[in-house]
Protein backbone atom coordinates (compact mmCIF):
# COMPACT_ATOMS: atom_id res chain seq x y z
CA UNK A 1 0.00 0.00 0.00
CA UNK A 2 1.00 3.61 -0.49
CA UNK A 3 0.58 6.19 2.28
CA UNK A 4 0.68 9.83 1.26
CA UNK A 5 -0.94 13.14 2.07
CA UNK A 6 -2.29 16.17 0.23
CA UNK A 7 0.67 18.48 0.93
CA UNK A 8 2.58 20.11 -1.92
CA UNK A 9 5.67 18.20 -0.71
CA UNK A 10 3.98 14.91 -1.65
CA UNK A 11 2.89 16.36 -5.04
CA UNK A 12 -0.27 14.19 -5.18
CA UNK A 13 -2.74 17.05 -5.65
CA UNK A 14 -0.43 18.76 -8.17
CA UNK A 15 -0.51 15.54 -10.22
CA UNK A 16 -4.26 14.97 -9.85
CA UNK A 17 -4.99 18.60 -10.88
CA UNK A 18 -2.90 18.07 -14.07
CA UNK A 19 -0.33 20.66 -13.07
CA UNK A 20 2.49 18.08 -13.34
CA UNK A 21 2.31 16.66 -16.86
CA UNK A 22 5.42 14.54 -16.33
CA UNK A 23 3.43 12.38 -13.88
CA UNK A 24 0.05 13.04 -15.56
CA UNK A 25 1.00 12.96 -19.23
CA UNK A 26 -2.58 13.22 -20.51
CA UNK A 27 -3.12 16.35 -18.38
CA UNK A 28 -6.35 14.93 -16.96
CA UNK A 29 -7.78 16.93 -14.07
CA UNK A 30 -9.03 14.11 -11.85
CA UNK A 31 -10.32 16.45 -9.14
CA UNK A 32 -12.41 18.91 -11.15
CA UNK A 33 -13.65 22.03 -9.41
CA UNK A 34 -12.51 22.22 -5.82
CA UNK A 35 -13.10 25.46 -4.00
CA UNK A 36 -10.11 27.51 -2.98
CA UNK A 37 -9.12 27.43 0.69
CA UNK A 38 -10.17 30.32 2.90
CA UNK A 39 -7.77 32.29 5.05
CA UNK A 40 -8.83 32.15 8.71
CA UNK A 41 -6.50 33.80 11.17
CA UNK A 42 -3.49 33.34 8.90
CA UNK A 43 -4.25 29.66 8.27
CA UNK A 44 -5.52 28.31 4.96
CA UNK A 45 -8.53 26.06 5.60
CA UNK A 46 -11.12 23.95 3.79
CA UNK A 47 -10.02 23.77 0.18
CA UNK A 48 -7.36 23.99 -2.46
CA UNK A 49 -4.17 25.98 -1.92
CA UNK A 50 -2.19 26.52 -5.11
CA UNK A 51 0.34 28.65 -6.84
CA UNK A 52 1.61 28.49 -10.42
CA UNK A 53 3.50 25.23 -9.89
CA UNK A 54 2.01 23.32 -6.93
CA UNK A 55 -1.28 22.50 -5.27
CA UNK A 56 -2.32 21.06 -1.92
CA UNK A 57 -5.61 20.31 -0.22
CA UNK A 58 -6.42 21.23 3.39
CA UNK A 59 -9.31 20.22 5.63
CA UNK A 60 -11.59 22.61 7.58
CA UNK A 61 -8.92 22.89 10.32
CA UNK A 62 -5.92 23.50 8.04
CA UNK A 63 -4.55 19.94 8.12
CA UNK A 64 -3.54 17.93 5.09
CA UNK A 65 -5.63 14.85 4.34
CA UNK A 66 -3.99 11.43 4.66
CA UNK A 67 -4.37 9.27 1.55
CA UNK A 68 -3.86 5.49 1.48
CA UNK A 69 -3.87 3.63 -1.86
CA UNK A 70 -3.99 -0.09 -2.58
CA UNK A 71 -1.10 -0.41 -5.02
CA UNK A 72 -0.88 -4.21 -4.96
CA UNK A 73 -4.52 -4.35 -6.14
CA UNK A 74 -5.64 -6.91 -3.56
CA UNK A 75 -8.66 -4.77 -2.64
CA UNK A 76 -7.47 -4.22 0.94
CA UNK A 77 -5.85 -1.41 2.91
CA UNK A 78 -4.57 -1.58 6.47
CA UNK A 79 -7.03 0.14 8.78
CA UNK A 80 -5.31 3.28 10.16
CA UNK A 81 -7.92 3.68 12.93
CA UNK A 82 -6.00 2.30 15.89
CA UNK A 83 -9.10 2.52 18.10
CA UNK A 84 -11.11 0.35 15.69
CA UNK A 85 -8.51 -2.28 14.84
CA UNK A 86 -9.37 -5.73 16.15
CA UNK A 87 -9.13 -9.20 14.72
CA UNK A 88 -11.95 -8.41 12.28
CA UNK A 89 -11.09 -4.83 11.29
CA UNK A 90 -7.33 -4.83 10.69
CA UNK A 91 -7.99 -4.35 6.98
CA UNK A 92 -10.51 -2.30 5.05
CA UNK A 93 -11.90 -3.69 1.81
CA UNK A 94 -11.13 -0.54 -0.16
CA UNK A 95 -8.75 0.50 -2.92
CA UNK A 96 -8.32 4.05 -1.61
CA UNK A 97 -9.16 5.90 1.60
CA UNK A 98 -8.80 9.51 2.67
CA UNK A 99 -9.06 10.91 6.18
CA UNK A 100 -8.63 14.10 8.15
CA UNK A 101 -7.18 14.36 11.65
CA UNK A 102 -10.16 16.41 12.78
CA UNK A 103 -10.49 19.48 14.93
CA UNK A 104 -7.99 18.35 17.58
CA UNK A 105 -5.36 17.79 14.83
CA UNK A 106 -4.34 14.57 16.56
CA UNK A 107 -4.09 11.58 14.25
CA UNK A 108 -4.20 9.13 17.19
CA UNK A 109 -7.51 10.38 18.63
CA UNK A 110 -10.14 9.02 16.26
CA UNK A 111 -13.34 10.34 17.86
CA UNK A 112 -13.22 13.52 15.72
CA UNK A 113 -11.35 12.22 12.66
CA UNK A 114 -13.28 12.22 9.40
CA UNK A 115 -12.74 9.35 6.98
CA UNK A 116 -14.02 8.26 3.62
CA UNK A 117 -14.89 4.78 4.92
CA UNK A 118 -17.10 5.72 7.86
CA UNK A 119 -14.99 5.79 10.98
CA UNK A 120 -16.66 4.14 13.95
CA UNK A 121 -17.32 6.48 16.88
Amino acid sequence: DCVSDTSSTENLITILKAMDTTQNSKATDFLGDIKDAKNEGGTRVNGLVRDAETAELVDPWGNYYDVHLDLDLNGKIDNPNTEEVSSSTTELHKTAIVFSWGKDRDKAVWKDNVGSWGIAQ
